[in-house]
């Protein structure tokens, strides 16, 4: 009976399992295929799914790419479409000097910059000077320095043509037209409303070179021959100068390497450059630079020779239609010389900076016929100056800075320089006080 009950419980249980087979599919042996099959359709669907992501991948790609070509275009359109940008400062000032009345004078300049497009730009720009400064002169009745007049400049009128990206190796531009020519750090020339043709030149990302040729059109009238007596050979006499048939020519070679530029560790650009170039009838070869020191501690300096030798009195009567052109004392027959040095802590940029510079200067007599060039003017022009200045400049706000500027210095005289009645220059103290507001806008 125990035995018979036995076969029943597991011929029952062979049935449950065979039951449990039909639910699930079939036998054990059935099942092992289901599951073999239905593992390679799962593989089957991750290679698709996998190709499908792949190509996903591939349309988002390309969709990025259109969207970029898109703003490239965009950015090309808006780069090339003319737009007129406004800019400009104003000066004023309060300015004492020795053996001078004090003065009050002010500067207006308006600048206009247009890009057309495919490299081309336009410059305009005028300045407005106005003082209180009257001419004055010595008991010979000659005028001592220049002075400043009251004037209406045409600062710029000029258009400019871009090679390439202007600025990396191998590209230049070419300007033509009314521009501030400048080289260095101004010493010898740093003059807006110059009529100039100016070409720039990038050999390398670090290496420019400028040329420049043209003529000022608020200067002197001369000639070729500087208005001076010259010698005719066929006939074997002395021939009268010719009248006026130009502004005074003016025209530079400047080239200039940058070592680095100005970032979080270097307070300026850190830059050295050369240039020779004719102001007639002076002839310059100039060295300048500028370079950090440390921290917030930085230098600039410019160191010129003069190799015009020949130089004319301008009461000369073969310079009588050249308005003055020459000079006033004459007869050293060597080559003059000049430099600037300064040493400047800070950079006041903006609101709440503050920068300290302490300059050197020295200019011998006659390295410049006038002042209208330099950027010295306040200090440099035929009779010379040597001497020492501070400055301190306070930014008031992104926009307004205040500076306080004080020189001690003299003229300079050569004793082999004299007038037309054989007198030498005196040596003449020469200190200055200047307090001026300046803004930008």
């Amino acid at each position: 009976m125990k035995t018979f009950m036995g076969k029943h419980k597991m011929l029952a249980c062979l049935v449950a399992a065979g039951l449990a087979a039909n639910l699930v599919g079939g036998s054990p042996v059935e099942a092992k295929k289901s599951d073999d099959a239905s593992t390679a359709t799962l593989e089957q669907q991750m290679t698709e799914l996998q190709a499908r992501m792949a190509e996903l991948e591939e349309q988002l790609k390309a969709v990025k790419a259109s969207e970029k070509a898109t703003k490239e275009q965009l950015k090309k359109k808006d780069k090339n479409k003319s737009k007129l940008v406004w800019s400009g400062s104003l000066k004023t000032g309060l300015e004492m000097e020795t053996n001078k009345q004090d003065k009050l004078k002010s500067e207006f300049r308006l600048y206009g910059d247009a890009n057309m497009g495919d490299g081309w730009l336009a410059n305009i720009g005028i300045k407005i000077k106005s003082t209180t400064e009257m001419p004055f002169h010595d008991n010979s009745g000659k005028y001592k320095d220049g002075y400043e007049k009251n004037k209406i400049l045409l600062n710029a009128a000029n258009v400019t043509k871009q090679f390439g990206k202007f600025g990396d190796a191998n590209t230049g531009a070419i300007t033509l037209g009314t521009m501030k020519a400048k080289v260095g750090e101004g010493l010898w020339l740093s003059k807006g409303g110059t009529n100039q043709f100016l070409g720039e030149y990038y050999i390398t990302k670090n290496d420019i070179f400028r040329a420049s040729y043209g003529y000022d059109a608020h200067d002197y009238l001369c000639n070729e021959y500087d208005g001076r007596a010259r010698w005719d050979a066929a006939k074997g006499k002395v021939k009268a100068a010719d009248g006026p048939t130009h502004m005074r020519l003016l025209y530079f070679f400047d080239y200039k390497h940058l070592f680095a530029k100005k970032s979080d560790k270097r307070i300026v650009d850190q830059y050295a450059g050369l240039y020779y170039g004719r102001h007639q009838p002076d002839r310059y070869l100039g060295f300048y630079g500028r370079t950090p020191i440390v921290g917030k501690l930085w230098a600039s300096g410019e160191y010129i020779t003069d190799y015009n030798t020949s130089r004319f009195y301008a009461s000369d009567k073969e310079a009588e239609g050249m308005y003055s052109y020459g000079y006033d004392y004459i007869g050293s027959n060597k080559k003059t010389n000049g430099y600037v040095f300064e040493l400047h802590y800070g950079n006041a940029k903006k609101a709440g900076d503050w920068e300290v510079a302490l300059s050197w200067l020295k200019a011998d007599q006659n390295l410049f016929m006038n002042d209208k060039y330099t950027s010295y003017d306040d200090y440099l022009d035929q009779v010379g100056y040597k001497g020492f200045g501070a400055e301190f400049s306070y930014q008031l706000s992104k926009a307004a800075k205040l500076s306080l500027i004080r020189f001690w210095g003299h003229t300079v005289s050569d004793s082999s320089n004299v007038d037309t009645e054989g007198n030498v220059q005196g040596e003449n103290t020469k200190n200055q006080v200047y307090l001026k507001l300046t803004t930008k806008f």
